[in-house]
């Protein structure tokens, strides 16, 4: 690889890391306290109306 390209890969991953990393944090921040095991009412209700056709 020439010079200038290794310079260009060098500042893209020090744009890229850090902003990667900055999105990890607020994807992880953003997740819910516990996971969701239980449908909504109004799923169940559509459901159920379905089934009876």
């Amino acid at each position: 690889m020439k010079r200038p390209h290794r310079r260009a890969h060098l500042m893209m991953w020090l744009v890229l890391a850090p902003l990667t990393t900055i999105a990890g944090f607020f994807a992880w921040t953003m997740r819910p306290a516990e996971p969701f095991s239980d449908l909504p009412p109004g799923v169940e209700t559509v459901s159920d109306a379905q089934g009876e056709e």
